[in-house]
């Protein structure tokens, strides 16, 4: 349920890019992943997160995607078309 109380700790670090720290590419390789849809386990995600379909999308996210698709579109259609 939304604002109960969850065993759940977590940190957040902001470290700039390209700065040599131990671990950072590991960690940008796994943001990557995360950020093309590869998520944890369902049963390791905090329990607000198993009561969706997956990881909450961002409004942003969605058009971006959504755009994409109709350039690709609309580049196949002007590509047959000539």
């Amino acid at each position: 349920m939304p604002g109960e109380p969850t065993n759940c700790d977590i940190t957040l670090r902001w470290i700039s890019g390209h700065s040599n720290v131990t671990g950072n590419e590991s960690v940008d390789t796994k943001a990557k992943k995360a950020a093309a849809g590869s998520s944890s386990p369902p049963i390791s995600l905090p329990p607000i997160l198993h009561q969706q379909r997956g990881l909450p999308v961002s409004l942003a996210a969605i058009r971006q995607n959504h755009m994409t698709g109709l350039k690709s579109k609309l580049h196949n259609i002007w590509e047959t078309s000539l």
